[in-house]
Parts: C-alpha cells; structure tokens; sequence
C-alpha cells in the first residue's frame, strides 16, 4: 500500500492520475471532506488526515509501506515532514519517496532550499529507504503568475535578470513519482527533473510573442520590486522573501541544469515548456 500525501496540489494530484492510471494500490491523504468525495467519485481511497495531527497520520499509516511525502510550503514545512518521517518509522514503512526541489542544500542561501535539504537529511537518519525527486520550476506556474500582465500590457516581469530555467511539466513528476513508487530499484537515489531546455525569459517572451500575436516584453524587476509585488499581491513576507531568494538562486545559474530523469525513469520525452504555452495560449491572449 502507497500513501500519497499533497494530493490535491499540482504535483500530488499528478501522482494520483499516474497512479490509477497504473492501478496500483494506494491512498489518498485529504484534509476535507469534499475533497475525499471528489477521488471517492474517480474510485480513489482516500483517508482525512492533516500534518498538524498526529493521530490522523498514525491512522493514515496503517499497512502503508511506501508514502510520498509533499506538504504545503510554510515556516513549519521541516517540522511538519520530519515529524511525518518519524510516524513513518514507528508503522514500519519501508520506503520514503520526498518531493523536494531542485538545488536543495543546508547551506544554501534560499529557505525554500534549505528546508527540503534538512528533511532529506532527517529521512536519510531514520534509516528508511528513500528516493529524493527535486524539480526545477514548474510549467504550470506560467498561467496564474504571468498570463495576467501579458493580457493587460504584454509585459513579463520577474527578478530573473537574463538567467535560465529549465522549467519541467507538473505531469512528468507525477509520472516519475508514480514509477518510482511502483518499481523496484529507485532506493537510495536523488533524481533531478527538469525539462528540455533551458530558457531565458527574454526568450520565453519570444515565444510568446509569436503565440498571442502581439509583441511581449520582459522586464527584469529588482528584487525588493518583485519582493513588494508579491506581497501587495496577499502574500505573507516568509513567501514572498523566499521566492526572492529562489531567483537569486537561479541568477546565479542554479536552475540552468538540464537532465535526462524524465526519459530515463518514464521512458517518455519530457514536456516542453513552449508546448505548455501553446497548450494554454487562450490563457495568455484574453477573452
């Protein structure tokens, strides 16, 4: 029995898809009701459960011997997990697989990194099998944070200067998550996922530009600009220093790695961003 957790969120909602997909025998963790009834409707089992309960997690844990651990970032994301780690080792799971992220490391300068790397490193001490899955930025991302300012000026803005990332689709995590927790052999490693190429968002502008049919420009934003963005936006401070400290990540050529773990593990081709824009074009052109 699998137990995946962060279901209703991009990448965990993904992992449920590939997983049926696959018929493997797994569970939902749900936080509400109506969510639970909404995969009871697609013929998912599903448990109520949230990270902040320990008794809902022992529950959830019963005859479980695999989970993939992804909860909400927030200030109590390493505590949260670890404390899921070590309800893992007392119900005898025999196989952590952690959604962590790109360039995770306990000295890094971006929390968002940091965190993850602290949680790897918890995993690793409870003796627990595991496998590590960090993804570079997500391709879904796009619509809810940059169609807006193309529809209203054609304008792209971020404090990403002229780095690149090579963006990965929300899909083939899932995809990787799902063979990994299903296959034998994936003990032990850490997988880089990312997609094709890496771009800049001079050239994503491009790309756009040719999608929309009108001229699209990116503006490379101060980081304390894009800081007060995303704050006036109702974002809390921890978020939006984060996702600033994130680009100063990539400025300094952390997001430009490109893999091959998307092939190698799913035997597909990994999505392209400029597909993903093409996808969800209407997004980005308005009503």
């Amino acid at each position: 029995m699998i137990l995946v957790t962060g279901t209703t969120g991009k990448i965990g909602g993904e992992v449920v898809k590939e997983l049926s997909a696959l018929g493997a025998q797994f569970r939902a963790l749900v936080r509400k009701s109506t969510d639970a009834d909404k995969l009871n409707a697609q013929g998912v089992e599903t448990v109520l459960g949230d990270f902040t309960q320990p008794q809902s997690i022992q529950t959830a844990l019963q005859g479980v011997e695999r989970v993939f651990l992804l909860s909400p970032s927030s200030p109590m994301q390493t505590e949260l997990e670890e404390a899921l780690v070590d309800e893992a080792k007392k119900a005898g799971v025999k196989q952590i697989v952690k959604l962590s992220v790109l360039g995770a490391n306990s000295q890094a300068n971006s929390r968002f990194l940091k965190w993850h790397a602290q949680i790897e490193q918890k995993i690793k001490a409870s003796g627990i099998a595991y496998t590590f899955l960090r993804p570079n930025a997500f391709n879904q991302n796009w619509v809810p944070i940059y169609a807006p300012s193309v529809v209203a000026d054609g304008m792209i803005y971020a404090p990403a200067e002229d780095c690149k990332i090579s963006w990965v689709n929300t899909r083939d995590i899932g995809a990787v998550a799902a063979r990994v927790l299903t296959e034998s052999g994936h003990e032990g490693n850490t997988y880089e996922i990312t997609g094709p190429d890496a771009l800049s968002y001079a050239q994503i502008a491009e790309k756009l530009s040719a999608l929309v049919g009108k001229k699209v420009t990116y503006v490379s934003v101060p980081d304390e600009g894009a800081r007060q963005s995303i704050i006036s936006s109702g974002a809390p401070n921890w978020y939006a220093d984060g996702f600033v400290e994130l680009y100063q990540f990539y400025r300094q050529g952390g997001g430009a790695v490109v893999t091959e773990t998307v092939k190698q593990v799913t035997k597909t081709k990994p999505r392209s961003l400029e597909a993903y824009l093409e996808e969800n074009a209407q997004a980005f052109k308005g009503s």
